[in-house]
């Protein structure tokens, strides 16, 4: 079989995938954006944008194998935190087994049936893999119960199960991951309804815990700099459609048009009508900024293509 040949299977195959995904997240009633900015598959780093129900939000990229670039990671780990959400990578390859989730550099990574099992079959088990070990979740107000139930203190069952008392204490008092063998331990001293399976929700409360450390921004173009500094924390993207996202009394996502030089304005069009997609269904602010010379030009092509009531234009002053 020749290259030519192989690419066009690889895509079909890819298509078929981001279509089971969508089927998944329509079942489990949650609204999407299907984003393509940039037109290359390989330059993009996020593909949907899943928000709504009761489970959490989801940034996902969906691949055909299961490696991670760096520009994927910093846009989806960025764009997580703006948006709170889960970062997610949905992958056919056949190494990744079933109801497990990947850790793997702030990434959370999976095959498509642990991805619907997450969400229609409460019933699974599904495990987190992180640095070796396999990660259950412990439910607090269930551990709290069968302590009381059983008349059982911090340090007796820290005691009985080798797991240290500050471990017990937090995960009575804030529940958290649990390696499957100290999740035996405590299953054999207390309860197996103190231990349950990994979810969005689990993940979600674990990366609001970590957001502080997510480094905000690596450039800010120094136009821009200080209007968007004062409007909150910004987070640069490289392979989407917003250039920023900013985070403040509102969340934007923000194109820069402040050069057709160096953006021509088709792109400029594209990415403010693919950040219009995530405004629809997440309600954050659409800005795209321009400078005084490029500002009739960008309104004139963007009222031929979206209601300007959906995007607000900006003309930078000079100063």
């Amino acid at each position: 079989m020749s290259c030519g040949s192989r690419i066009p299977a690889r895509r079909r195959r890819l298509k078929a995938l981001v279509e089971r995904v969508v089927n998944i997240l329509e079942a489990a009633g949650k609204r999407y954006a299907i984003l393509r900015f940039p037109s290359s598959y390989r330059e993009r780093s996020i593909d949907l944008i899943a928000v709504g129900g009761d489970k959490a939000d989801l940034i996902i990229r969906v691949k055909s194998s299961s490696s991670v670039s760096r520009d994927e990671v910093n846009d989806m780990v960025k764009a997580s935190v703006a948006l709170d959400s889960v970062p997610v990578i949905i992958s056919d390859d056949p190494n990744l087994y079933d109801n497990i989730v990947y850790e793997r550099c702030g990434i959370y990574l999976m095959n498509e049936r642990t991805l619907e099992n997450m969400y229609m079959r409460p019933s699974e088990i599904v495990a987190l893999y992180r640095k070796g070990e396999l990660y259950l979740s412990v439910n607090r107000k269930a551990l709290e119960k069968e302590m009381s139930k059983r008349s059982l203190s911090v340090s007796e069952v820290s005691y009985l199960t080798n797991i240290s008392r500050r471990s017990i204490y937090r995960y009575r008092r804030e529940g958290g991951m649990i390696t499957i063998e100290s999740a035996e331990k405590l299953v054999s001293i207390v309860s197996e309804d103190v231990i349950e399976s990994i979810t969005f929700e689990h993940i979600a409360s674990e990366l609001r815990d970590k957001a502080r450390e997510v480094r905000l921004t690596e450039y800010i173009n120094p136009k821009l700099e200080k209007r968007l500094l004062r409007e909150g924390a910004v987070y640069d993207l490289r392979k989407s459609a917003p250039d920023y996202l900013v985070s403040g009394e509102s969340t934007k996502a923000v194109v820069d048009a402040t050069s057709l030089k160096r953006r021509p304005v088709r792109d400029v069009i594209r990415k403010a009508l693919e950040c219009v997609k995530i405004s629809d269904i997440t309600g954050i602010n659409v800005d795209v900024v321009t400078s005084a010379e490029n500002n009739d030009i960008i309104v004139d092509e963007l009222s031929t293509t979206v209601s300007l009531n959906k995007v607000n234009v900006e003309k930078l002053n000079r100063n």
